[in-house]
């Protein structure tokens, strides 16, 4: 039911704003700041309280259930981290690929984002998704509702 509600307001945002413009410096300084959370090597129980909403929904391609809540999030987060380059060498980004359509509270956006792995073995991030976000915004910060990979 969670799930259908997130899609409501992502589709909401999608009819009511769906000439809006892509950039909103406030969107833009929340995913600067996950960035610099990720290179300075944060933890994963810290990060996904950071990232996400208290009642955010996860969900992956396939069969497999959506996960629901940050201590479901946290557990994959962990493993995310633990895969990437020591801090200071990660090199992560979130690149929003237009449309991105938004109101005043809610955003829905594909995001590039990409990182630099343990296993790369030049300079530049490997590990790189593309991945459908509906955030949020909570007080002055924007996080995340929903994520579809």
């Amino acid at each position: 039911m969670r799930l259908l509600s997130l899609l409501g307001m992502m589709s909401v945002a999608l009819a009511t704003n769906a000439n809006a413009a892509s950039h909103d410096p406030s969107f833009d300084a929340s995913l600067r700041r996950l960035e610099a959370l990720i290179e300075q090597g944060m933890s994963a129980r810290e990060f996904t309280a950071e990232m996400y909403t208290p009642d955010t929904v996860v969900k992956t391609h396939g069969p497999t259930p959506p996960r629901k809540g940050l201590a479901a999030e946290e557990v994959s987060i962990a493993a995310f981290l633990d895969s990437l380059a020591p801090p200071g060498q990660r090199k992560c980004t979130f690149e929003p690929v237009d449309p991105v359509t938004r109101t005043a509270e809610v955003t829905a956006a594909f995001i590039n984002f990409s990182c630099r792995g343990k296993d790369a073995t030049t300079a530049e991030p490997n590990q790189k998704y593309h991945i459908l976000y509906v955030w949020k915004k909570v007080g002055d910060d924007w996080k995340v509702a929903l994520e579809m990979f």
